[in-house]
């Protein structure tokens, strides 16, 4: 009976021995992966911290080299700033002209067409059209739009 009892208890100690050593390893292999894990994130935020040091470097770096042209490339705006404004003057100093021109030879036609003895052909009067769009491109004022109203009217009188 001593047999037996030793045996049983000594199986079952080694048994509660070995449970143990089971628990005892995963939490050792536990604690292991969990150490691992914080190692791994130490690295990546070591890392990022580095890389963000690297960018601010290179940021300034960039911001040095610029400083030294930034009143010249100023200057350069200003300038070009200045051109574009006397080119759109002389644009509308010239738009001004070809409005004088290209109005008076408008009106001229819109009152040749309005005499009572002409009638309109549909190539004069698509040839108008065209003329009083480029008018009114121009610029031009309600003088030559009440001219060519007059023509309309008197065109779509006589169809």
């Amino acid at each position: 009976m001593l047999d037996f009892i030793v045996k049983y208890w000594v199986e079952f100690a080694l048994g509660i021995i070995a449970t143990g050593l089971g628990v005892a390893c995963k939490r050792i292999f536990s604690l292991y992966k969990k150490e691992k894990e914080h190692e791994k994130t130490e690295e990546k935020n070591q890392l990022l911290e580095e890389m963000k040091d690297m960018m601010t470097s290179c940021q300034l770096d960039l911001i040095n080299k610029i400083l030294p042209h930034e009143a010249a490339l100023k200057e350069e705006d200003k300038k070009l700033n200045q051109d574009i404004t006397r080119l759109n003057e002389n644009v509308d100093i010239l738009k001004g002209g070809m409005l004088s021109l290209q109005g008076r030879e408008f009106k001229q036609d819109c009152r040749e067409l309005l005499k009572e003895d002409h009638v309109i052909t549909l190539i004069e009067y698509e040839t108008i059209v065209d003329e009083h769009k480029v008018y009114n491109s121009l610029g031009g004022n309600h003088r030559g739009d009440a001219l060519f109203a007059a023509v309309q009217q008197k065109y779509n009188n006589s169809l």
